[in-house]
């Protein structure tokens, strides 16, 4: 034991200095010799199977001490992973019969605790022999599914209770070829023990006399398959037969909820993974829909989140990759237990699974399979359900957003001044527009009757005419206006009521809707929603100020304000609730700084940091509504917190504040830029010279003395099918400026919204002062050698810092301009001088060059010569060859960006021309 002690300590010591220094082989030889001799000791010594299991008389003892087989299998495990040459790198007469002797104990009920350190041990072994023997490795895979079948026909004769006695003792022999092929081989280190051995031949007698013990052992080969089929893939899918995927995925019949859960993750690897068709997809499907329809009104006993997220990660897998066939033979099973299992489970993973699998039967079958109205049930989890947006889009995509919503003739945007008939005749028994009440003759009973129609008949209803779908369709579209008005009735903040309509729930749900209807504000159904939405600010406000706790999902409300404004514009919102509501500029600002001054109920998916990120969003886009003290307060509680998250939404709404609010803001918004010169983490620093720079191409504005629709910066992006989480990609994408993105290609004709500047007569003047210290912490940044990232994004926006300054600004800084293309030229990091090369052209107009290279001097060089003097000492300066390769390229890029026929471009060509004879 001494010397097994002395062994660990050094393998201690050498498994913590392997990442540090490299490795000695000398030293490794050394000490896989001593492992070699100590080794089988141990195993001979503690990792025996219980000798009492092979008996029916005797009770299931162990006669191994678990802490000390334990203990001898952490050890083999690290030694695997670290010193292979103790195992003679994977050989298979060294490894098999390690494997063959811990095998059993997944047989043993007293060691079932401990399973999953035994699992990892023998998993590093088969990944040591695949290294080592292939053939050996593809060989033991193949007993593996022989055992998988022999394990079944034990559990199919323990479920025949008749022919069961209590003398009844199975025992199975197993990986027989496997150790077949070793047995002319000597044993290494280790060979099998006296119990084990069969009495005649090669393999594993393993004792599975009962449930405690079939159960686990199932269970735990079907999870080495999994690992053999993720981590050696190339070597054992070609070996996957029929009678093994059938037993295995039998097992849900039979084993408890960890067999059960090993089953779903083995038919999750075996879908993604193999490309032949040898996966029961209907069946499995059918029995996930069995097991969900068990559920009644609570979960069972063994559904778990675990389980549940298994049995979601398998049924995204084999509903995703089935034919569409089985898509419709098991879409009413499916569909009969989806509202119930989104409401009861708390796995995300079986919620995703399950409206993805919505979704694809709704695109697959007719509505009366998929009950469109069912959805409506759904919005009344505890928890919100956020992958149900996607099934809602789907639904109106197919029933018709101006079925289910009702067109309106009304163009504009949402009001809370709108036409009180209107929205009168939104309530429900009211009429419905003129368009819909030709189709308004479904009736509840025979959706009903349709609803539970046989799977033969799913086949039929595809065959239909397209007229005759078109009427079902409408019919449904129809009850589902209906509904979605009735139920929208009952979330209103004044009519909430206890379960299931408590106020966390309906503003949930409200919420949700609102999401899904904003891609659609020319219906009557989303006026009327977003009308609801606004109609819970002062409520929420009531409950703050009573000191109420506050339980609401407050980022999912968030979420559904920022959607319906970014398909406002600003002066939209004239006359919405923000501006012709008293006090509702003051509810706004309260609601919106309820993240950062209350806590709320938090998950995994709804940290803290998002939540105020949203509200950051919000108040960049109220436009002209609130005063400007309100919008900027939740900017500076965004530029102040903790998060990084946070400030980076902050840093890059700055400029987004003014688009939404018009130039009026301008000046506030620069007395901000201390709050950016302070920051000190790199995740944010990233992100302010693109902040800096719009914020610039803004200021230019302030200069123009008319046309400005024409030289107005827009803001371009998607209304379809965006994720609006962060909206800081939308906005480095989207932002545009005509004088430094007008030679610049992008993909804006693909964005189907454009944000314009408000049209507000009064322009600020007198910033330059502000741009002079906006021009400062771009410096700073720039020269910032502690990050490359920044400085390349300082890099980028160069174009917008120095063509939107006055001439007097660049004239004062001009020492500074001319030292920063000087630096840059020769800049010691390639990303940054290649960052350069693409923006040295905007020095070339000609209000730059003048402020820059005309000193009033008399001199027989032009400005141009001047100019192009830097790049000549900047090539003669240059040392190194990959700094004289991008100076180079700067000079090509500076001839692409001037006419062929201008003296610059003669004189960039000279200067290439002079470098043919360069040495370097």
């Amino acid at each position: 034991m001494a010397n097994l002690s002395s062994l660990v300590h050094e393998l201690r010591e050498r498994i913590a200095a392997s990442s540090s220094t490299p490795p000695n082989n000398g030293d490794d030889v050394v000490l896989e010799t001593r492992f070699r001799a100590v080794l089988p000791n141990l195993l001979h010594t503690y990792v025996v199977p219980s000798s009492s299991g092979l008996s029916p008389f005797k009770p299931y003892i162990s006669s191994a001490n678990e802490r000390e087989v334990i203990a001898v299998l952490k050890l083999f495990s690290h030694t695997t992973k670290n010193f292979p040459g103790v195992f003679y790198h994977g050989k298979a007469g060294a490894v098999l019969p390690i494997i063959g002797r811990i095998l059993p104990f997944f047989a043993e009920p007293a060691f079932r605790s401990r399973h999953g350190v035994i699992f990892e041990t023998v998993g590093s072994l088969l990944s040591l022999l695949r290294t080592g023997e292939r053939d050996a490795y593809r060989q033991f895979f193949i007993d593996a599914m022989l055992v998988v079948e022999d394990i079944l026909y034990v559990a199919m004769h323990h479920a025949d209770k008749a022919s069961i006695t209590e003398s009844t003792r199975v025992l199975i022999k197993c990986f027989c070829e496997s150790f077949t092929g070793i047995s002319g081989d000597p044993a290494l280190l280790s060979d099998l023990p006296t119990s084990s051995k069969p009495i005649d031949g090669f393999g594993i007698m393993i004792n599975l006399t009962d449930k405690s013990r079939w159960q686990p052992f199932a269970t735990w080969i079907i999870k080495l398959m999994n690992k053999c089929l993720t981590e050696g893939t190339l070597y054992v899918e070609g070996l996957v037969n029929s009678p093994f995927v059938s037993s295995a995925c039998t097992f849900l019949c039979y084993g408890d909820a960890d067999l059960q859960m090993a089953c779903f993750d083995f038919a999750r690897v075996l879908g993604a993974l193999i490309n032949y068709d040898i996966v029961p997809h209907q069946n499995l499907i059918q029995s996930i829909s069995f097991i969900l329809d068990e559920a009644g009104d609570g979960l069972p006993v063994f559904r778990n989140v675990a389980y549940d997220s298994s049995m979601g990660g398998c049924l995204h897998v084999l509903h995703s990759t089935c034919s569409d066939d089985v898509v419709k033979l098991t879409a009413a099973d499916l569909i009969n237990v989806f509202p119930r299992s989104i409401l009861n489970t708390k796995s995300a993973e079986l919620k995703v699974a399950l409206c993805n699998a919505y979704i694809r039967i709704a695109k697959t079958c007719p509505p009366h399979i998929w009950k469109p109205e069912s959805l409506i049930y759904t919005l009344l989890s505890s928890e919100p359900c956020l992958p149900l947006i996607d099934c809602f889009q789907v639904a109106l995509s197919i029933l018709g957003p101006d079925c289910v919503g009702a067109k309106t003739s009304d163009t504009s945007m949402v009001s809370s001044t709108s036409s009180d008939k209107r929205i009168e005749n939104l309530r429900v028994g009211g009429k419905r527009p003129i368009q819909d009440q030709d189709t308004c003759k479904s009736k509840r009973q025979k959706l009903e009757e349709e609803s539970m129609a046989s799977n033969a008949e799913v086949h039929v209803s595809c065959k239909l005419s397209h007229i005759v779908t078109c009427e079902r369709e409408q019919e449904h579209a129809n009850y589902m206006h209906t509904s979605l008005l009735s139920f929208v009735e009952l979330l209103k903040p004044t009519v909430v009521k206890d379960t299931p309509f408590r106020p966390e729930v309906s503003l949930t749900a409200l919420s949700m809707l609102c999401i899904v209807f904003s891609k659609y504000p020319q219906t009557n159904l989303s006026l009327f929603i977003t009308q609801q939405i606004y109609a819970w600010i002062p409520w929420i406000c009531e409950q703050v100020k009573q000191g109420c706790s506050i339980a609401l999902d407050l980022s999912i409300y968030l979420e559904a304000v920022h959607c319906v404004l970014l398909l406002q514009s600003p002066l939209s919102m004239e006359n919405t609730f923000f501006r012709n509501n008293g006090d509702g500029a003051d509810f706004v600002n309260i609601v919106l700084k309820l993240p950062f001054t209350h806590s709320f109920v938090l998950s995994e998916s709804n940290p803290p940091w998002r939540t105020k990120c949203l509200s950051v969003q919000v108040q960049s886009k109220i436009g002209p509504s609130l005063k400007t003290e309100s919008i900027l307060e939740v900017l500076d509680l965004g530029l102040h917190d903790e998060a990084d998250e946070v400030r980076i939404e902050a840093v890059i709404s700055m400029p987004v504040i003014v688009l939404w609010s018009g130039l009026d803001v301008l000046r506030h918004v620069f007395r901000r830029l201390d709050f950016l010169e302070n920051e000190k983490h790199e995740k944010v620093k990233k992100i302010i010279p693109f902040s800096l720079g719009f914020l610039a191409c803004l200021y230019g504005l302030c200069n123009v003395v008319a046309g400005l629709d024409e030289t107005a910066c827009k803001l371009f992006f998607k209304s379809e099918n965006e994720k609006w989480s962060q909206f800081v990609e939308h906005v480095l994408e989207g932002f545009w400026c005509p004088k430094c993105d007008g030679r610049i290609a992008n993909d804006h004709e693909l964005r189907s919204k454009i944000l314009h500047l408000p049209d507000i007569q009064t322009v600020e003047i007198g910033l330059d002062h502000d741009y002079i210290h906006l021009q400062s912490i771009f410096f700073n940044l720039l020269y910032d050698e502690s990050s490359e990232e920044v400085q390349v994004a300082c890099v980028g926006v160069i174009r917008r810092i120095l063509l939107h300054g006055v001439p007097d600004i660049v004239l004062k800084t001009k020492s500074e301009w001319v030292k920063c293309v000087e630096n840059l030229l020769l800049h010691k990091k390639k990303a940054v001088r290649e960052a350069f090369c693409m923006q040295i052209s905007f020095f070339l107009e000609d209000s730059v060059l003048s402020c820059l290279f005309l000193d009033g001097e008399a001199s027989d060089k032009t400005k141009e010569q001047k100019f192009l003097d830097k790049i000549k000492h900047a090539l003669a300066a240059a040392e190194d060859p990959q700094v004289f390769e991008t100076l180079l390229e700067s000079t090509a890029e500076i001839m692409i960006a001037v006419d062929i026929q201008s003296q610059i471009f003669l004189f960039s060509l000279i200067l290439l021309v002079d470098q043919l004879d360069n040495p370097i």
